[in-house]
């Protein structure tokens, strides 16, 4: 078993057409460290979880990363640590096509380094790399490129007196490709960076104006960096501040923070040409709160996380919300430890619907990594049933592997009764690529190979739609998947 205090609970859930039978929730937290947080977690493709913080070891922390099973097992652990007398902090990581890991983090100080790490499937480091001048740099998002290299989005104070914004381009093995500075007359604060297709980028951020003013700022870049469009936006003319962004199967970009002395949570929603298609404010009675992370929970809408505080005590909640396409709630749930506190970080849809987040608990002398797993409904639920009685989902839609793939994936599939199953692709446009039927398939686990060279297709990012019909049911689910040609 794992070191983590541990609460696992199963629970089975009334069978919808959109919603897996059975799924997980579960909630650990690190409570053995001193001074801990988790900063980002994502699903990885075997249907566990990869996680990235920190972790203080004497009084320096280090880069903490974190593998764990579907079911919360730990299954191995890694620090980075070049020098055991210098601080490292990890913001971001995402698996690679490899199976590995990239991260984005930094050392510690005002002369620090922006730092690159590649590991491989157990958390052994392959390369690193830092980037930076005289100043702070620091890596904020990091994501793998269609060309199998990677693009990282930097705060640095090393090129004006300004915190400015970084972004730095390297190939497959972190050797620098680019950088492009963003400079303004104030300060800019990087908020997430996504890819658009194969044609560029879009940098989320907040721009600081004059005084204690701030807009959120949106930039939409192509594959060399350069700048095609750049606009700003603010909530009534208040300040509005941007955490998270992310670029929706609905071809929208879709932006998450806070209109910051309203104490309001918000989300915008832009075209690809930076227009305005809606935006919205969230509250909660005797909550301030602030709209941290974002991502897309697949054809129902987006979740994101915010962190928020009561109005009174000032005592910290975790606040989590599900609304669809055009952000009407579906869900909003608190999750509260009494007297101890806990602040969501980021928050990750799964393959089952549900949601994993990553934060910190913090206590009267200590604070500590947490992670919460949650049903489709933001839920966690306790039955008391052991592990031994796991059984699979009724349906499930696995990722493709390898994810990023070159020519060739495997797209598995799981079904319960005999049934007839369709697998489309799709491109960002909602163009079907390909469709293949599959008849009177019987219950259990099926592959099919997905061979990209037959449609000539360009490299960028695509969809696999998964469409079960049986005598019982009606059943079906869309995930992403990126070729690099």
């Amino acid at each position: 078993m794992s070191k983590f205090l541990k609460i696992f609970f199963l629970f089975l859930l009334s069978f919808q057409a959109e919603l897996f039978a059975q799924t997980y929730t579960w909630e650990n937290s690190l409570s053995y460290t001193l001074a801990s947080i988790l900063h980002k977690t994502q699903q990885t493709s075997d249907g566990g979880y990869i996680a990235v913080g920190e972790i203080k070891v004497g009084i320096y922390k280090k880069i903490y990363i974190v593998k764990f099973d579907s079911y919360s097992d730990t299954l191995w652990s890694k620090l980075f640590d070049l020098n055991l007398n210098d601080y490292y902090l990890g913001d971001w990581i995402e698996e690679t096509h490899d199976k590995g890991f990239i991260i984005a983090g930094s050392g510690a100080g005002p002369n620090s380094d922006a730092y690159l790490v590649k590991t491989d499937s157990v958390g052994n480091i392959v390369w690193y790399k830092s980037f930076g001048g005289n100043g702070l740099d620091q890596g904020r998002c990091v994501k793998q490129t269609i060309d199998k290299g990677y693009i990282m989005q930097c705060r640095t104070t090393s090129f004006s007196s300004n915190n400015d914004m970084l972004l730095i381009k390297t190939d497959s093995l972190g050797n620098l490709e680019w950088q492009k500075l963003f400079a303004y007359k104030n300060s800019i604060s990087p908020a997430g960076i996504d890819l658009i297709d194969s044609s560029g980028y879009v940098l989320g951020s907040t721009i600081y104006q004059i005084g204690l003013w701030a807009w959120v700022k949106v930039i939409r870049i192509n594959l060399m960096g350069d700048i095609l469009w750049e606009n700003e936006y603010n909530y009534n003319g208040m300040t509005s501040v941007a955490y998270s962004i992310i670029f929706s199967s609905r071809n929208t970009i879709v932006i998450t923070g806070d209109v910051t002395y309203a104490n309001l949570s918000q989300v915008l929603n832009l075209d690809t040409l930076g227009n305005l298609i809606w935006q919205r404010t969230y509250s909660s009675q005797g909550l301030f709160e602030s709209g941290r992370f974002i991502s897309e929970s697949p054809e129902r809408g987006y979740v994101f996380c915010s962190r928020a505080e009561n109005s009174v005590t000032g005592i910290r909640v975790g606040r989590l919300r599900l609304i669809d396409y055009d952000g009407n709630i579906i869900f909003q749930r608190v999750r509260d430890f009494g007297n101890n506190e806990v602040e969501y970080k980021s928050v990750s849809s799964t393959a089952d619907g549900g949601s994993i987040i990553s934060g910190h608990i913090i206590t009267s002398n200590n604070y500590y990594g947490y992670e919460l797993k949650t049903d489709s409904s933001g839920n966690l639920k306790p039955t008391s049933v052991i592990n031994n009685l796991v059984q699979i989902p009724e349906y499930f839609l696995h990722q493709n592997y390898p994810n990023p793939f070159n020519s060739k994936t495997i797209i598995s599939f799981e079904i319960k009764n005999t049934s007839d199953v369709i697998i489309e692709i799709i491109d960002l446009l909602g163009r079907k690529i390909s469709t293949e039927n599959f008849y009177n398939l019987q219950n259990g686990i099926h592959n099919y190979n997905f061979d990209a060279n037959r449609y000539n297709l360009s490299s960028g990012i695509y969809y696999y739609k998964f469409n079960i019909k049986s005598e019982i049911d009606h059943f079906q689910s869309l995930r992403k998947m990126l070729y690099l040609k």
